[in-house]
């Protein structure tokens, strides 16, 4: 979602720049520029791995990363001459004004005996929702029950699937259609926090998923772990291996010896999206 707004305010004329919390970088900083409109500055081991994911889809688009927001937008703004900040997972962050809050929601995600963490999910209690100006219900299901935030607030709703766009090789340079997905042997690995959910979205192609690793989410891979992948992946005579695009920035400099591709995620809209797109416009932010 963070992608596809940047592009969509890009698109409307605007200079925007992406502010996330870096978790995991190996930083000293208190900010970090992952990016600037030349490219990415930095290795995604100082800067996390989504920002460095970010920072690698969106060329042209600053990418900061500090703890604290307001610090890293007031650097953004006067170093960097961007004129639209977006808080990547930023729902939480009360400390920060925002013009437009927009909150997801996993469609896919039982609530019903769900709790605040740690004995739960939750980041807040579902009354939260209130503060949101948008919400969007991600990973949409036909026939699942909406969560039930409409007890809590009278923001439009819209939903969105995640789809993959394409496969890609490392360098960003070889592509394979996902049509070729299908009946194709796979051993496929990633890092994220629900694993699952990627396995089922290569399975939902077509592909035969002979083998599958999952590594705790914000994962950094050793040499050792890609032997025993290769290992595994020749075991069940898969044709490649494929991962998801936050962990390849991880890979860049490890090697190889069965094709490698990545997974490029989008965003299917399946109502809705003209009011993000309204919302988007130079009509419609101050």
């Amino acid at each position: 979602m963070t992608i596809w707004v940047a592009q969509k305010l890009l698109e409307n004329g605007y200079q925007p720049a992406i502010l996330s919390r870096g978790y995991r970088a190996n930083t000293r900083k208190s900010i970090e520029i992952v990016s600037d409109r030349s490219g990415v500055l930095i290795e995604p081991e100082f800067s996390g791995d989504e920002p460095g994911m970010i920072a690698r889809r969106l060329r042209g688009v600053p990418v900061i990363v500090g703890k604290d927001r307001h610090e890293a937008g007031v650097l953004a703004v006067e170093k960097l001459g961007v004129d639209y900040l977006i808080l990547d997972d930023g729902y939480q962050r009360l400390d920060v004004k925002r013009d437009l809050n927009i909150l997801l929601i996993d469609h896919s995600h039982d609530f019903e005996n769900d709790r605040i963490f740690p004995a739960g999910t939750l980041r807040e209690p579902l009354k939260e929702a209130g503060r949101a100006n948008l919400i969007c219900f991600t990973r949409a299901i036909e026939d699942n029950l909406d969560p039930p935030v409409k007890n809590y607030s009278n923001a439009p709703i819209i939903k969105s699937q995640t789809v993959i766009k394409v496969l890609t090789d490392l360098e960003l340079k070889k592509t394979k259609n996902v049509k070729d997905l299908k009946g194709l042997r796979v051993c496929a690995f990633c890092g994220i926090a629900q694993p699952e959910k990627f396995k089922k979205l290569l399975e939902f192609y077509g592909a035969e998923v002979v083998s599958f690793l999952s590594f705790p989410d914000h994962h950094y891979f050793k040499p050792g772990d890609i032997k025993n992948i290769e290992e595994k992946a020749r075991s069940c005579e898969a044709e490649i291996i494929l991962t998801t695009e936050k962990d390849s920035v991880k890979l860049l400099r490890l090697s190889f010896s069965i094709p490698l591709f990545v997974a490029i995620l989008d965003l299917n809209w399946l109502e809705g999206e003209d009011i993000l797109n309204r919302l988007l416009s130079n009509e419609s932010i101050p």
